[in-house]
C-alpha cells in the first residue's frame, strides 16, 4: 500500500527590504515548518496586489502554473479562505517563482530559500 503525503503552500506574509522581495511561507505537511524565500520584485508586487493579509484569510499558493500566450508570462493562482468560502485569485509570476514552486513541490533543494 502505497502512502502519498499531500503538502500545502500556505503563504504567511510579502516582505520588502531595500532590493529584495521575500515571501514567508509555511509549509504544512507532517510537519509545519516556515521557510522564507526570496523573490522577484514583480512577482512579489502582484502578490501584495492580490491578497490582504491578516488574521481572517489564509492563503494557500497553488503549486501549479501556466503560460499565458496574451502577455507572454507565467501565471500562478492563491486559493483565499475564510471559514467555508473560498476564492481562486491569479496572478502574473516570473520564471524563477515557477521554477522554485517545482522544486518545492519535488522536494528539491531552493537556493533562495531559508529555514
Amino acid at each position: 500500500m502505497s502512502v502519498y503525503l499531500s503538502k500545502l503552500l500556505e503563504l504567511v506574509s510579502v516582505d520588502r527590504e531595500s532590493n529584495q522581495s521575500f515571501l514567508r511561507i509555511r509549509l504544512v505537511g507532517e510537519e509545519d515548518v516556515d521557510y522564507l524565500w526570496e523573490i522577484d520584485h514583480k512577482t512579489a508586487e502582484n502578490l501584495m496586489a492580490a491578497t490582504i493579509l491578516d488574521e481572517v484569510y489564509k492563503y494557500r499558493l497553488s503549486f501549479n502554473s501556466s503560460w499565458d500566450p496574451v502577455k507572454n508570462q507565467y501565471k500562478s493562482f492563491l486559493t483565499k479562505t475564510y471559514r467555508d468560502h473560498s476564492e481562486r485569485i491569479y496572478f502574473l509570476c516570473s520564471d524563477a517563482y515557477v521554477n522554485g514552486l517545482n522544486s518545492i513541490k519535488l522536494n528539491e533543494k531552493v537556493s533562495q530559500i531559508k529555514s
